[in-house]
């Protein structure tokens, strides 16, 4: 009988839960577990993890009764360190359900092979938005948590209200997003937004901070130093009243968490590259979309400028935004809710 009261007041519990989560949450999330409505086997994460080779980061966690253990094929010790103190602080918050999953430390499923047919349950940051199987959750950054840079956005928003930022549209980053040694490392949207920038100086401020992925070693770009330029905190760069997100190797991960607090508003790139939140996201409504490539950048910061009550909207709009949904709670309350949907579609008992 105690059992019986037991089982059913954890089912009032995760009910009581669900109820009281954004729709959008459950939303994605139903749309990530779609292709496992059969049911996960065990054998079939026995197999993804025989399958795993180093550079995968794969790491498999099992959650028995509270009790956390890893099983890693990742050459770094720390990635499962990170893990359990992102499960030790949800399970501050909540009752953990018994779950065996595995999650990959890399950047998204395209950064160690191609998009593919391929349906396999595993855990990741961000993803290729056509790629089933990938269950999304909130990256290290967000895991991590966003005090620190919270502060200084907020520093930035005091230090440049909206009617003192200068109307260009600026980014600093790396050259990430492929290997810039090759012949078409022009085409990359990063070197294109930077090219931009060269011939359009009064509209748009964008430079690479730093060369990685094959730009050490590329004669031309090493010749060409105007495409490099200082490193500008987050809070300086709200000074400047549009904010370009561009993808690198897979979504902007922290970047586009503090534009959109900015205050500043967002000139976000259209890519199939999304992350947990992203559904959630409207154009027009929290940022200002452009084309992959950036060659409508130019048309659209003279709409933002001959729209600027509109932007002002906009960007305060994302401010609540990223306020109400990208706090702590909120992405711990996403964590739990993949974790406790996950672990329904188990066709076994984990176990040690």
């Amino acid at each position: 009988m105690c059992r019986i009261v037991v089982c059913f007041l954890i089912s009032c519990f995760c009910c009581n839960t669900l109820l009281g989560s954004p729709q959008w949450m459950l939303d994605q999330i139903a749309q990530d577990l779609a292709p496992f409505q059969n049911g996960i086997d065990e054998e079939t994460l026995d197999l993804i993890m025989a399958e795993a080779y180093p550079n995968k980061g794969f790491i498999r966690v099992k959650i028995i009764d509270g009790d956390i253990s890893t099983i890693t094929h990742s050459e770094r010790a720390n990635q499962t360190q990170r893990i359990s103190k992102w499960l030790n602080n949800l399970q501050k918050k909540r009752s953990l359900p018994d779950v065996d999953f595995i999650i990959s430390m890399h950047d998204s499923h395209s950064s160690f092979e191609p998009l593919n047919d391929k349906i396999d349950p595993v855990f990741y940051f961000s993803k290729n938005k056509n790629q089933l199987g990938d269950i999304l959750i909130p990256d290290h950054y967000a895991l991590n948590g966003y005090s620190s840079l919270t502060k200084q956005i907020q520093k930035g928003m005091k230090a440049w209200p909206w009617g003192a930022k200068i109307e260009i549209a600026f980014w600093r980053g790396s050259t990430t997003g492929g290997d810039y040694n090759l012949i078409d490392w022009k085409k990359m949207p990063r070197t294109q937004l930077v090219m931009l920038s060269r011939e359009n100086p009064l509209v748009v401020d964008a430079r690479f901070t730093g060369f990685c992925q094959g730009a050490d070693k590329n004669p031309e770009m090493l010749e060409n130093t105007w495409l490099l330029a200082k490193k500008v905190s987050e809070a300086d760069s709200l000074q400047y009243k549009y904010l370009v997100d561009i993808d690198g190797n897979t979504c902007g991960w922290n970047r586009l968490y503090w534009t959109l607090l900015s205050n500043s508003v967002v000139f976000k790139q259209q890519s199939d590259n999304i992350e947990w939140y992203y559904g959630i996201l409207t154009p027009y409504k929290h940022f200002i979309p452009i084309a992959h490539d950036c060659n409508d950048l130019i048309d659209q910061v003279a709409w933002a400028k001959s729209h600027d009550d509109e932007c002002r909207k906009i960007a305060e709009e994302a401010t609540r935004f990223a306020l109400k949904n990208l706090n702590e709670d909120a992405i711990y309350e996403y964590f739990y809710l993949v974790l406790l949907k996950y672990a329904e579609l188990l066709n076994f008992q984990p176990h040690k």
